[in-house]
């Protein structure tokens, strides 16, 4: 017996020792892997200085020879080091330099300065790597940045964005030793942030950033002899990046539609990567759809279609488009979205809308012209369209995206709808300004998230500061009538999307409407301390909607909504038995992020 224990003692004895050393080895390699990571030594930030004062030393070359003549490795020693960099900074720069004292990935400016508009701070990195070769710097900013490494420059991005861990992914080289990192961060308004982290090249998949294939075009009314049009420079940028890192680059493929029949009039052009301008078909006919498609080896991970028209073609047919006599909901929205636009029938009006915005209404009329409504779905895309208020017979303006490929769905249960529900104040300018912002940012990027999710999203107006309520109470069952009519929409599968004070609008809609709301999808939104009046409401929408989730996600750096009232919110409605998902974004202020909303909510989307 004794024999026996001692027999399997050993063999237990010697495993225990194994599973030891394997532990201690697996520690001692994580350790030496983690110490071979790049350490940033110390870091500096200037005061800011306004866009029009900015020294214009980086682009001359001075930085650079700066660089070389008084940071080479072999001056960088221990002793009166940082004291001798401050001054030739001061001195060469004309910025007062100072030292951060974090040492974060994280830097946000609004904790050193007060607000302050159109402006550019400037940071130097020393960053510390034991072996020389390729890194990664993941570059988060809001708004643009440039990066010098060395002296070397490495990337530009005129931009402006929101903050988030990983907006661009740019590969440098590092020197043996030490290494100076140089950033300028743009500020044109609000949040002002830049996060920075240094890595190993590693071996993982890196995902495709498919917003920057998005809206390229420099104008979409172009001039009527252009050989060429021109790609926005940031796209550019970014695609330089993003090929940079990646482990192969995706295929990008352009080819011209005809826009009475969608069928293309010229071969596919397939690059590699974006050229500076693409060249236009020799027989362009005046207007045409630009088809961009583009695909991670075999796998289709965006397509857009954009209207392009020249700008002769587009002036006369603005004309012809603005005069039609309509009587059909539809096509008197479209109709007054071209006099906007286009300041018909006077000129009187000085708002100055995107050449996106224009062409896009210019198309939504010439296809509401030449089509019957039946046709409608025979088309992809941002929609104009326009429904007949039943309170007041007025017209009421909407804007619907349709997914790419619809005509190629083959799912009998039809396309899920998700609605924007925004919060328009009182002194409402009217849909295309307070929804669309002037600009074609939402349109695009909603455009891209419905072709990427396969589903139909909305933007309603709610009749701006009635903001769905009194006449406006129709709103959202009238869109939804309207729709079904032309397009095949899962009635089961409807969601809203919202932010700020738009919760209340859209808790207001639970409360009123009948409508079997799936999800609700809430960024940076601002409950505010009204414990009493969301119990009630919780209580209500928990017997209603047995089935409904909430999916909301704030940030620690949103200045508006306190998040301790966000908390508050949230853990009231779980102990009301409300189904939610709450997440803390730690650098999202208090806005929309469609790029964002694309990670956190639409993986939801069955």
């Amino acid at each position: 017996m004794e024999f026996r224990n001692n027999y399997y003692r050993k063999p237990i004895f010697v495993c225990i020792s194994i599973q030891i050393l394997i532990c201690l080895f697996l520690i001692l390699t994580t350790l030496s892997c983690e110490n071979r990571k790049p350490v940033i030594r110390a870091s500096y930030r200037s005061n800011p200085v306004s866009f029009t004062q900015h020294d214009d030393f980086m682009y001359k070359g001075e930085f650079r020879q700066l660089v070389r003549s008084y940071f080479r490795p072999d001056t960088l020693l221990k002793t009166g080091f940082y004291k001798h960099m401050i001054d030739t900074l001061q001195s060469n720069t004309g910025s007062y330099w100072e030292k951060i004292d974090d040492d974060g990935s994280y830097i946000n400016f609004l904790d050193y300065f007060d607000q302050t508009d159109s402006s550019i701070v400037q940071i130097i990195d020393f960053v510390h790597v034991r072996e020389s070769g390729s890194y990664i710097v993941s570059i988060g900013s809001d708004d643009g940045f440039y990066l010098n490494v060395n002296g070397d420059s490495i990337a530009r991005l005129h931009k402006g964005r929101n903050l988030r861990e990983d907006n661009n992914l740019v590969r440098v080289r590092f020197n043996k030793g030490l290494n100076i990192v140089y950033y300028e961060i743009e500020n044109s308004s609000g949040n002002w942030g830049l996060i920075r982290k240094y890595n190993r090249i590693k071996n993982e998949k890196i995902r495709l950033n498919t917003a920057l294939y998005s809206d390229i075009p420099v104008s979409c009314i172009i001039s009527d002899t252009a050989r060429y049009f021109d790609i926005k420079s940031e796209n550019y940028a970014e695609e330089k990046m993003q090929l940079s890192v990646v482990s192969e680059a995706p295929r990008i493929i352009v080819q011209w539609l005809d826009m009475d029949t969608f069928e293309p009039f010229t071969d596919e052009t397939v690059y590699e990567e974006f050229p500076r301008r693409f060249l236009m078909p020799q027989n362009f006919p005046g207007a045409a759809l630009l088809c961009i498609k583009v695909f991670d080896k075999d796998k289709p991970v965006f397509r857009e279609k954009i209207p392009i028209f020249s700008e002769k073609y587009a002036d006369s047919l603005s004309l012809l488009l603005s005069q039609k006599q309509l009587e059909n909901a539809i096509g008197i929205a479209r109709r007054e979205a071209v006099r906007i636009l286009f300041h018909l029938p006077s000129k009187e009006n000085d708002r100055s809308y995107s050449s996106r915005m224009k062409a896009q209404a210019l198309f939504d009329m010439y296809q509401f012209i030449n089509k019957s409504e039946s046709d409608y779905n025979s088309y992809s895309g941002p929609q104009m369209m326009g429904y007949r208020a039943e309170s007041d017979s007025s017209i009421q303006m909407y804007r619907v995206y349709i997914p790419d490929g619809y005509q190629q769905m083959s799912d009998d249960s039809g396309l899920p709808v998700l609605f924007y529900i925004p919060y328009i104040r009182e002194e409402s300018d009217g849909f295309l300004s307070d929804v669309m912002g002037y600009s074609n940012y939402y349109m695009s990027e909603f455009s891209r998230l419905s072709t990427l999710n396969q589903t139909i999203i909305v933007t309603p107006y709610g009749r701006g500061g009635d903001n769905f309520r009194g006449k406006a109470r129709d709103e959202i069952p009238s869109i939804l009538n309207q729709i079904e009519d032309i397009w095949h929409i899962d009635r089961e599968n409807i969601s809203y999307l919202t932010s700020s004070s738009g919760i209340f609008v859209t808790a207001d809609l639970l409360l009123s409407l009948n409508i079997p709301i799936k999800k609700v999808y809430g960024m940076a939104i601002h409950p505010r301390d009204m414990e009493k009046e969301w119990q009630v409401f919780f209580t209500y929408i928990k017997q209603k909607y047995p089935g409904l989730s909430f999916h909301i996600v704030n940030g620690l750096e949103d200045r508006i909504a306190p998040i301790e009232e966000v908390r508050n919110w949230v853990n009231l409605a779980r102990r009301n038995g409300i189904d939610i998902r709450y997440r803390e974004s730690k650098y999202l202020g208090h806005v929309l992020d469609p790029e964002l909303a694309e990670r956190e909510f639409f993986e939801y989307h069955p």
